[in-house]
């Protein structure tokens, strides 16, 4: 009987699964944030907490606020930093930008500033 012979053309779709329980944390088992958490179904969910834990953190406030990020920015929470809204800056969004007074917590814009640019 003659040997087959031939040639292999390619391989479709192939790819690799993460595999959950293994102490790695593989691309596709994180969890995307906090709405993953909340899926409709077990199946649909697509992480791992085993092998990526989620950990939360809090955000600073300023001096003088009670609220993280100075109420003047979005907490990254995954990360427990600031996301600064515009005119102010700073890791808790307690300062203002440049040619920007702080007043009762708020960042407001001097009366016909103009920025020196150099």
């Amino acid at each position: 009987r003659p040997p087959l012979v031939g040639s292999l053309r390619g391989v479709h779709n192939v790819g690799r699964s993460p595999v959950c329980g293994n102490s790695v944390c593989e691309a596709g088992e994180a969890a995307g944030g906090l709405a993953s958490l909340f899926q409709s179904s077990p199946s649909a969910a697509s992480f791992c907490l085993v092998d990526c834990p989620l950990t939360l953190h809090s955000c600073p406030a300023p001096k003088d606020s009670n609220h993280s990020c100075g109420g003047a920015g979005r907490c990254l929470i995954t990360t427990g930093t600031c996301q600064c809204f515009a005119l102010t800056q700073g890791p808790d969004c307690g300062e203002c930008i440049q040619g920007a007074y702080r007043k009762n917590g708020q960042c407001t814009m001097l009366p016909n500033f103009i920025p020196i640019i150099t």
